[in-house]
């Protein structure tokens, strides 16, 4: 397990349809205090990451905010004074389909198991794509590989603009270690998003009668 020098914590999200909110974080890992500018720095990857077609995110999807903060292993949280955050707009660049689904992306380490081994992401790509499911109920190849290689990019591009050797991790609390991601993998089999699926506002305009 590789130790923790200075420790990121990077959230970006926004509006998903209406009311709903979508967020993804990731953590840095860093042998120099980053400035306070990377905030805004990060938006402009993070927003052509979203807007990328092969990102299937969807066009109901918004980016409006990205944090980074300098966070405590500890306790996983953020000092006094040092919350940093951009606003600013992108959408994503896909019809959608029902909010809840997602195509967990997992970001893989070197290591093969144990604590810190490997994180997630639940990218608002709720494309129509994700519906047109081949016979099996998978959805196609060519799919999953566009995703994986858009948050292959993402990821990679957040690393240069960090630059001073700065590496996106997997960050285990519980094992007070980082491990820098050297991989990205999609599957096949939609997931569902549970808190987005119960804030999506639900009503019964069909109602029929049995006598």
């Amino acid at each position: 397990m590789a130790a923790i020098q200075n420790l990121y914590r990077l959230q970006f999200g926004g509006l998903l349809f209406l009311e709903e909110q979508w967020s993804c974080t990731l953590h840095v890992n860093s042998p120099q205090i980053l400035p306070d500018s990377l905030a805004g720095d990060l938006f402009d990857p993070i927003a052509a990451w979203m807007s990328r077609g092969t990102s299937h995110n969807a066009i109901d999807a918004h980016l409006q905010f990205v944090k980074f903060n300098k966070i405590d292993p500890a306790t996983g949280k953020q000092g006094a004074g040092e919350s940093f955050q951009q606003t600013g707009s992108a959408i994503g660049a896909n019809d959608g389909a029902p909010g809840q689904l997602t195509l967990a992306v997992s970001l893989t380490t070197a290591l093969a198991r144990g604590r810190g081994h490997a994180g997630r992401m639940y990218p608002p790509n709720c494309s129509a794509a994700l519906a047109a499911v081949d016979e099996a109920g998978q959805v196609p190849t060519g799919t999953a590989d566009d995703i994986a290689q858009s948050a292959k990019t993402l990821i990679e591009d957040i690393n240069t603009v960090c630059a001073v050797g700065a590496k996106v991790c997997v960050f285990s609390a519980v094992g007070q270690s980082q491990e820098p991601i050297t991989g990205v993998r999609v599957g096949h089999v939609v997931d569902t998003q549970r808190r987005r699926r119960r804030s999506l506002r639900e009503n019964y305009p069909a109602v029929v009668a049995i006598p």
